[in-house]
């Protein structure tokens, strides 16, 4: 069964005009932005600031360039709006990140809420809401965040 959401999934997110299938580690950074600008579009604002901790996550993340990060970000608007909710993003995270590195995705996703300076209550409320999805323990959630707050200490992978 885990087989088949991974098809599914993997298939769901390949590229419409593309005749090869995605690889798992670009369904995957679907995913990851997913997340990602769902938490900076919260307060349903984009600024530069959140655009370029998104930017900066995916580079840290996947080692990606500007015209990669380019494609996926289109890729992954396209993706979004058809999803349901964040659940089928966050399933296929959780299948293939560890603990440590849901947290420093935590800590970037927090990177990106804190960039304006304020914390207003939908951008806490999707932060509260990813917890459990990312399958975080309470500390963990509040460790990232204070990472996030002092600049971001990532973790090693």
């Amino acid at each position: 069964m885990v087989n088949s959401l991974k098809s599914f999934f993997i298939e769901k997110m390949e590229l419409k005009d593309s005749h090869t299938s995605p690889s798992p580690k670009k369904a995957l950074q679907v995913a990851t932005c997913a997340v990602l600008l769902e938490a900076a579009m919260a307060d349903n604002e984009l600024s530069k600031e959140e655009l370029d901790h998104i930017h900066a996550a995916l580079r840290n993340l996947y080692n990606m360039d500007q015209s990669d990060i380019a494609q996926l970000m289109e890729l992954t608007r396209r993706e979004s709006k058809e999803a349901i909710d964040l659940w089928q993003f966050t399933n296929l995270i959780n299948q293939n990140y560890n603990t440590e590195q849901k947290m420093l995705l935590m800590e970037h996703i927090w990177m990106v809420i804190l960039a304006d300076g304020t914390l207003d209550m939908f951008e806490d409320y999707i932060a509260r809401k990813l917890k459990p999805l990312l399958r975080l323990e309470h500390k963990e959630w509040i460790n990232a965040k204070l990472r996030a707050r002092k600049g971001g200490q990532q973790i090693e992978r």
